[in-house]
């Protein structure tokens, strides 16, 4: 897997489908209809936007560094991860968004399904007991922009209500895992979420 370091200065107004729209440029001869190539994240704090890739991209600026990203751990490994979540829409939540008489998920909800979507990726996100004994997952959640992003040339707008979601977490499935880390988890991939982002061992 290759994993691309993109610096920018986008700001909060960054309308996230129109960057996605702008990483196909790195994959000419890819076609379309095909599964996407790549994920990414745009991290605002650090002013990068990170892609993984199956394949290697042809960026054009010599600004961008490729690196190869390992893939593989092994069963039983603790990882610090982070990952972008939709909370504007989930299956199990009918009419969520949050404009309107609708609502996007709140910080409990959302912390329930990205447990179920780290479970799903072949993990065990690591708990710690409350104040009152109860066990909590070792998790750290924060709600960033909630415009909605419009698809270029006039396009409905759809909802994106991104959290940041930082874990620490066990694997206990290499293989699903390594496979999440290629295709990514949850919804609105084409618009920034879904990428497991592993930051430390």
């Amino acid at each position: 897997m290759y994993l691309s370091v993109i610096p920018h200065k986008l700001g909060r107004n960054v309308n996230p489908y129109e960057v996605h729209q702008k990483l196909w440029g790195a994959f000419p001869g890819h076609d379309r209809k095909d599964p996407r190539p790549f994920l990414f994240a745009i991290c605002e704090e650090e002013g990068h936007i990170y892609v993984r890739s199956s394949k290697k991209p042809s960026w054009q600026s010599a600004d961008i560094e490729v690196l190869r990203e390992p893939t593989a751990y092994l069963e039983g490994a603790v990882l610090s991860i982070e990952v972008l979540i939709d909370g504007a829409r989930a299956r199990r939540w009918k009419k969520l968004s949050f404009e309107g008489s609708e609502r996007s998920l709140d910080s409990h909800e959302i912390r329930t399904f990205a447990v179920e979507k780290l479970t799903k990726a072949g993990l065990r996100p690591l708990t710690d007991e409350d104040d009152n004994g109860a066990l909590v997952p070792q998790m750290w959640l924060q709600p960033l922009s909630g415009k909605p992003a419009r698809r270029p040339r006039g396009g409905r707008a759809i909802p994106v209500r991104l959290w940041r979601c930082r874990a620490m977490v066990e694997v206990v499935d290499a293989q699903i895992f390594q496979e999440a880390l290629e295709k990514g988890v949850g919804r609105k991939r084409a618009f920034g979420a879904g990428m497991i982002m592993v930051r430390g061992m």
